[in-house]
């Protein structure tokens, strides 16, 4: 969930800077799971990124980068390429001092309204319970079973609980007061 969507179906190319290959590589596998499952809802997108004299990560930091993005990937969505910097000024807008080329490469998008409803169908279909519109504001364990009581949908009991709050996550977490395993650092779409 976010409070700012791209709509991105990704292959977390950001995090192969930190070396996390196992995460890039099981997000890969999960969106051409999307791509080649949900056709009606997620798409190939071409993403081009310009570079510039000064930056901090030269082309050839970037080329690498997305050149283990593509291996990773596999040959599912194609290969990146290397764009000369009159191709990526073709694209948009952008201040020409000190442009020295860009990339292009493909990731995917997706309708997320659409696709959290066909998630949420799928569910159904398998015995999960769903319910809208109910502010959790308690959450026990009671023997094997989670107790969720809401603001106006009552107390429920539930073998497994999902929390798909994303970046309210630390206010949920303040309002049925529990602390979070993990600190969450929030980025903006």
């Amino acid at each position: 969930t976010s409070s700012a969507t791209t709509k991105l179906i990704h292959g977390g190319l950001r995090y192969l800077e930190h070396l996390e290959l196992g995460l890039v590589r099981e997000s890969l596998r999960e969106r051409a799971f999307l791509l080649e499952n949900l056709p009606q809802i997620v798409h190939r997108l071409e993403i081009v990124t310009p570079s510039y004299f000064d930056d901090e990560r030269p082309m050839w930091f970037v080329s690498l980068g997305l050149t283990l993005y593509d291996v990773l990937g596999g040959s599912r969505l194609g290969r990146h390429r290397r764009l000369s910097a009159s191709e990526v000024a073709r694209f948009a807008a952008i201040r020409p001092e000190g442009l020295v080329g860009g990339f292009s490469f493909l990731d995917a998008q997706v309708d997320d309204a659409a696709l959290v409803a066909t998630v949420i169908r799928s569910g159904l279909r398998d015995g999960v319970v769903a319910k809208e519109h109910c502010e959790v504001i308690g959450l026990e364990r009671e023997s094997a079973q989670w107790r969720i009581t809401t603001n106006n949908c009552g107390t429920v009991l539930f073998d497994l609980v999902v929390a798909v709050t994303g970046p309210w996550m630390p206010s949920f977490l303040d309002r049925i007061g529990r602390e979070s395993p993990r600190a969450m650092s929030l980025v903006r779409g």
